[in-house]
């Protein structure tokens, strides 16, 4: 990983230093995306630090995304948001954020490799509160429509709860259809409603 760091002569002025940062790395396993390419602000303060306007492209195959998730992905993910951690005994813990990934060409292999289109990840944390929205991205005729709204406390101490639908397209492979059938019984529509808590360790 190669990482860039700039100081910000205006941060002076805010009494919160300031520097721009840059870090990339390259992705040996993905032949579309050269590797993560990811820029922020980042100010320090007496007891906070505060990150701002971070963006850049991580390929889905990536060391980083696959270290986070049970199954193997492909696409580009484009993100960006802010974020703000305040100082405590055992570090920065982080108080606020918002963040959006958009997932171009998104796909997750379980049995074989889901074609799911292009989405959209929203997320958002304050007061100790966190509220995350997927779905596909706007225009994007794709083989899903739906929407799935993720809420809980934070820092998470117990399972958020997930409620919203899904529903295949005419563009759906009959191997996505299947595992989507595993969600549920669709609707006389094809809406497959999801109302739980999402699995995992807490």
């Amino acid at each position: 990983m190669t990482v860039q760091t700039d100081f910000l002569p205006s941060s002076v002025f805010r009494l919160q230093l300031a520097w721009h940062v840059q870090a990339q790395t390259d992705a040996r396993t993905s032949p579309t995306n050269a590797g993560p390419n990811l820029g922020a602000n980042v100010a320090i303060g007496f007891n906070r630090l505060d990150v701002r306007n971070f963006q850049g492209p991580i390929s889905a195959d990536s060391p980083l995304i696959a270290s986070l998730t049970a199954w193997p992905l492909s696409g580009l993910i484009d993100v960006s948001g802010d974020a703000s951690l305040v100082r405590t005994k055992r570090g920065f813990d982080l108080q606020a954020a918002r963040a959006t990934a958009n997932w171009q060409n998104a796909e997750i292999t379980t049995t074989e490799t889901l074609a799911l289109g292009d989405l959209v990840f929203d997320a958002n944390i304050a007061q100790g509160q966190l509220n995350a929205t997927v779905k596909p991205a706007p225009n994007n005729a794709g083989p899903l429509l739906g929407e799935l709204n993720l809420a809980g406390a934070w820092p998470v101490t117990k399972a958020p709860t997930v409620q919203g639908y899904v529903q295949p397209t005419a563009r759906a492979s009959d191997a996505l259809r299947q595992q989507l059938s595993l969600l549920g019984r669709p609707d006389a529509s094809g809406k497959i409603t999801i109302q739980g808590v999402l699995p995992g360790r807490y």
